[in-house]
């Protein structure tokens, strides 16, 4: 497998920012995806088969 930092950090921050904000832990921003479930809803939202809920949770 290779790995693929397609969201990298934005510029100014620094690296103990980048750290704090996992920015090179995971290959985008999604951390974790632990099952096939998952991935397949992931996969929907990216390529348009389903949209994402709007409602966000804090």
């Amino acid at each position: 497998m290779n790995w693929r930092e397609a969201e990298p950090a934005p510029p100014g921050l620094t690296e103990a920012e980048r750290r704090e904000r996992h920015y090179g832990v995971f290959s985008f921003r999604t951390g974790n995806i632990y099952t096939a479930a998952v991935l397949r809803q992931w996969l929907s939202w990216a390529y348009g088969d389903s949209a994402p809920p709007e409602e966000v949770w804090q």
